[in-house]
């Protein structure tokens, strides 16, 4: 299983990986998201992981000698990297290896949500995955994992019912109004409709 997951997510990472700002953007909203969901520590940065996972992996730290992958990550949280090493590791190959890290964890939690996909909605809809609204994306995933599948499948072009669009946009306008609880219920599904 983890072979495919870390194929899958390597192949999209790589494409990304050419985009560097679109990278780092991408980068950081599935961490907010795995942060949100308990997943990977709250003060874990990016890079770090990133430079934790390539280091930790040169002294055997893989995936596949784990009983699943959030066991691995864990191993690679608490690796201690060597600062020589690190100096020789570029910025960009930290990020792609911590998105590669991230999204196959996501997979594993949420089978469901389809991370392929998931990543290409990222990427393309950059603006709109801010760090608040993922976070609430993620508090979503947590208790309504439905809702947020059926978001990416709305905004992939991949759903047509009317009635699945229309409850992606009330998804949705749930996101805007808990990121701006000021807003009124018709100014949120506003907003939601201009992604």
């Amino acid at each position: 299983m983890f072979g495919f997951l870390v194929s899958a997510v390597s192949s999209i990472v790589t494409a990304i990986k050419a985009i560097v700002p679109v990278l780092k953007a991408v980068a950081n909203v599935v961490m907010s998201i795995c942060q949100t969901l308990g997943l990977i520590k709250p003060e874990e940065k990016v890079e770090d992981l990133g430079d934790k996972a390539i280091q930790a992996g040169d002294e055997g730290i893989k995936p596949e000698n784990y009983a699943n992958y959030q066991d691995y990550v864990k191993a690679v949280q608490d690796f201690q990297i060597d600062p020589e090493k690190s100096k020789r590791i570029s910025p960009e190959e930290k990020m792609a290896k911590a998105l590669e890290v991230q999204a196959n964890l996501l997979a594993e939690k949420a089978p469901e949500l389809g991370v392929e996909d998931y990543l290409n909605l990222i990427a393309n809809h950059m603006d709109y995955f801010t760090p608040e609204r993922s976070t609430e994306l993620g508090k979503l995933l947590l208790t309504e994992s439905g809702a947020v599948v059926n978001v990416a499948e709305v905004l992939n072009g991949t759903e047509k019912n009317p009635d699945k669009i229309g409850e992606a946009y009330e998804t949705l306008a749930k996101v805007e109004k808990q990121v701006d609880p000021t807003i009124s219920d018709n100014e949120a599904l506003k907003r939601a409709m201009q992604i």
